[in-house]
């Protein structure tokens, strides 16, 4: 009766009203299929008004399956929205219908709803072996990122037929199953290439990146090498760094796998990945294949890498005249400063014949080496005399240079009493640029080595065979401040035998106060020879007069008068006035019959200060003398009508004193200084001099002053003063500041002028 009404309302467009009470009958009773299938048709048609509630699949769990589908079939189709119970997925599962598993998965992914009992309808089709329902739940955890180990269980389980039926599928139906790199690690750690394989070639076709991490060839070291080159491909065409560990490179080597050794070397190369190699690797190996052994020296030369390598290798290249592989091995060692064991180890047991055939093999191939320091120094310890001629030869001959170590090698040379090896290196070391020697020097007086024979035995052996040993001046200063005197009289007297110049400073002996008094007079007697003028610190000549060594001072004083030079020590004396320092040199010279020759620069130092006393001191000593100091005409002049009184007293008793031995020595080229003497008036002279005897005289500061006394008086350049005694001491004012009574003492009346004002008034 249903049926024929609803076909009669579809043909006569008749809409009939369908009671809820009714669609729940006809759900739930299996057999009205048809009926609920015609009412679903009705209802498609727009014909039919629907009273279903949305609740009833959630509600209902035990409606008919093939009553479902056509429900979901329904609402997909209209996208209307009803709940439904998440146990009919299971049901959908365990019957294996999985028409109604792909509508609730589809349902699900519309209306994005969860399924939470989806990892236990993963266990049921896992165990039950439901391949295309599991790939279809897989793909709904991966979307809704729900944890499961099912993949990684059938990869850890070796089953590769079921993780290809599972991805194949999923690539028909458009599926993407994600599966992580513990996945991956599971199938390389089982050992099985095949599951390996299809993992990477899923990932690759599907854009799936495996995060490999960097450290895992390096963690995991015995990875099969199928496996390691499927992995390392996958990482190149990622641009994912892998650091490999060296065994990897080891075990291909050790089955002389050369196409996995280059494999490795180029993805290695590449990514500029570091590859710990064992120094004592190709050592202790000594029979690797020549084109293996070349991938692992460029490696090396590119990383600085210090190998170790078998001599074996050389022997073998040059029993097979493999020049390249000679080259190699050279540019290897010479790079990273290693020894060549073959010829290390040939003069290392003193087997000449071997060390002059390698000698000759390289010379004849044009091949450069380098020679190592130890060589010589085992040839020397050995006491080998040809294989230190050899290496010495190659080296000369071929521009190598030896980064011998001279003291080692001089010394053992002189334990063997070798008098061949000693002119063998003394004569390299003469041939490149007297480096090594100088160094050799430097480090004995440095370090205060007690060598002397030893240099002196050097220079023996270098004056015998006709040797010239270019010392440089470094070696003579360092063994001056060492206060070495020993070795700076070796060095000079070498220097002096063989024409060798050494530029000393002139501020040698000013800038180091404290050289011994023998090396000052060493280097004061060549400098005399050498016409090289010193400056000499006062210190020196402070030290000779407190330990009374009158043989320095003259020594001192004679080279300073001949070179026409002020004496540093009075030169300082007068620049700070100090009278007392001055007489107490003064003293000690004439005590000592030592002549201090008295010249003009001097007096014009002394003028200059307008230090009366000193003047007086310094004339007076080199009247004692016979001295005649021949001041330029202009400047006594200036001095002259810029001096004051007692200045001006002095200058003009010394100028008539010695007129005559002036003029004939060619002082004097007119009388304009015998014209200014005269024009001096005596009324102004006796003028000023009854000026100074007054009371009080207001006096001008022309220079500076520090009391050295209680009783003196400090005074200022253009400070005011009182003068109210001018006769209380020879050379000595008394008075008082300006204005200020109470600040009174001693001063240097030469450091002092009567002020005038601008009407000339005192």
């Amino acid at each position: 009766m249903t049926k024929l009404l609803v076909e009669h309302a579809l043909k006569h467009n008749v809409i009939l009203k369908i009671y809820n009470n009714f669609w729940q009958n006809a759900l739930d009773n299996y057999e009205m299929y048809e009926m609920t299938e015609l009412l679903i048709e009705y209802l498609n048609a727009g014909k039919l008004i629907q009273n279903f509630s949305e609740d009833y699949l959630f509600n209902n769990k035990n409606i008919n399956c093939e009553i479902v589908k056509l429900l979901l079939h329904n609402f997909n189709k209209r996208n209307t929205f009803i709940k439904i119970n998440e146990e009919y997925l299971y049901k959908a599962v365990y019957i294996k219908d999985t028409d109604l598993v792909k509508l609730l998965i589809d349902y699900s992914f519309k209306n994005n709803v969860l399924f939470s009992n989806v990892v236990g309808c993963l266990n049921t089709a896992y165990i039950c072996n439901y391949n295309e329902i599991l790939v279809i739940l897989l793909a709904y955890t991966n979307k809704f990122n729900i944890t499961n180990d099912y993949l990684y269980n059938i990869i850890m389980d070796n089953n590769l037929e079921k993780i290809k039926f599972l991805m194949e599928y999923a690539n028909k139906n458009n599926i993407i199953l994600n599966f992580n790199r513990q996945s991956l690690c599971k199938a390389v750690e089982n050992n099985n290439f095949e599951m390996v394989k299809f993992l990477i070639d899923y990932a690759s076709k599907n854009n799936i990146i495996i995060n490999i991490y960097k450290e895992y060839l390096y963690t995991h070291q015995y990875i099969s090498n199928p496996i390691l080159k499927v992995l390392i491909d996958y990482a190149d065409k990622n641009n994912i760094v892998l650091h490999i560990h060296r065994n990897y490179i080891y075990n291909a080597i050790s089955y002389n796998n050369i196409e996995m050794v280059e494999y490795l070397m180029n993805y290695i190369n590449k990514y500029n990945v570091t590859l710990n190699i064992d120094q004592y690797y190709l050592y202790e190996n000594k029979y690797i294949n020549e084109k293996i052994v070349r991938l692992l020296i460029d490696y090396a030369i590119k990383r600085n890498i210090i190998l170790n390598i078998s001599e074996n290798y050389l022997g073998d290249a040059i029993t097979n005249n493999n020049v390249e592989m000679i080259s190699l091995l050279f540019e290897y060692a010479n790079k990273s400063n290693t020894e060549i064991s073959y010829l290390s180890n040939g003069i290392k047991n003193n087997n000449t014949k071997k060390v002059k055939e390698f000698i000759d093999y390289v010379n004849i191939n044009n091949i450069i080496i380098s020679i190592h320091k130890t060589y010589i120094q085992n040839a020397i310890i050995n006491n080998n005399t040809e294989i230190v001629y050899l290496l010495f030869d190659y080296s000369n001959k071929n521009n190598v240079v030896i980064d011998i170590d001279f003291e080692c090698c001089f010394n053992n040379a002189f334990n063997n009493n070798n008098k061949e090896i000693l002119v063998l290196l003394i004569h390299y070391g003469s041939n490149n640029n007297n480096i090594i020697i100088n160094d050799y020097l430097s480090n004995i007086i440095k370090n205060n080595i007690d060598s002397i024979e030893m240099v002196k035995l050097l220079f023996l052996i270098a004056h015998k065979n006709h040797i010239i040993l270019n010392i440089r001046e470094e070696c003579l200063y360092d063994a001056i401040i060492a206060n070495n005197f020993e070795i700076v009289k070796l060095l000079i007297e070498y220097s002096n035998g063989n024409n060798i110049s050494f530029n000393i400073a002139s501020s040698l002996l000013y800038n180091n106060e404290s050289i011994d008094d023998k090396i000052v007079k060493l280097l004061i007697d060549y400098a005399s020879e050498n016409k090289i003028i010193l400056n000499i610190n006062e210190k020196y000549f402070q030290k000779a007069i407190n330990n009374e060594n009158i043989d320095m001072v003259k020594f001192l004083v004679e080279y300073t008068n001949k070179n026409n030079m002020i004496i540093d020590y009075l030169s300082k004396a007068m620049d700070g006035n100090n009278f007392n320092k001055v007489q107490q040199f003064i003293n000690f010279v004439d005590k000592n019959s030592i002549i201090l020759n008295i010249k003009e620069n001097y007096l014009c130092k002394a003028i200059s200060k307008n230090n009366i006393e000193i003047l007086k001191i310094l004339i007076e000593n080199a009247n004692k003398n016979n001295i005649i100091s021949i001041i330029e005409e202009d400047y006594l002049c200036d001095s002259f009508r810029d001096s004051h009184h007692d200045l001006y007293k002095l200058l003009k008793e010394y100028v008539n004193n010695h007129r005559n031995a002036l003029n004939n020595q060619g002082g004097f080229s007119s009388n304009e200084i015998y014209n200014i003497l005269n024009q001096w008036k005596i009324e102004e002279i006796e003028r000023v001099k009854s000026t100074k005897t007054k009371n009080t005289t207001l006096v001008i500061g022309t220079n500076d002053f520090t009391a050295e006394e209680y009783d003196q008086l400090d005074i200022k350049r253009d400070e005011f003063l009182v003068v109210t005694d001018w006769n209380i001491k020879e050379g000595w004012a008394y008075g008082h500041r300006k204005n200020h009574p109470n600040e009174k003492g001693l001063f240097p009346k030469v450091l002092v002028k009567i002020y005038e004002d601008i009407n000339g008034n005192y």
